[in-house]
């Protein structure tokens, strides 16, 4: 192995040491929801945002299971008024 690579592959390693033990800016402080199912429950969650934000909440983990009105498999939706796509990416 040549001394260029041999050096390389060490840079490598420690900047992955580094990385590793680096610490995020800010602490997540996420909340996990389940049953929001309707676009309507996603509208009422975007109301709420702001002040969840406000209390600290910088991670929201929003589970919408089989409540999406998946194009390519459709039988896949549960109930009559799934989430859509266009309402899930704003």
């Amino acid at each position: 192995m040549k001394p260029a690579q041999y050096l390389t592959i060490v840079l490598i390693v420690l900047l992955c040491v580094v990385m590793a033990d680096a610490k995020p800016k800010q602490p997540w402080r996420a909340l996990h929801l389940l049953n929001y199912d309707t676009d309507a429950d996603l509208d009422a969650l975007a109301k709420n945002l702001e002040p969840l934000a406000k209390q600290g909440i910088n991670v929201i983990i929003l589970e919408v299971d089989y409540n999406f009105a998946f194009k390519s498999h459709p039988e896949l939706r549960r109930g009559t008024d799934p989430i859509t796509r266009a309402l899930s990416s704003n």
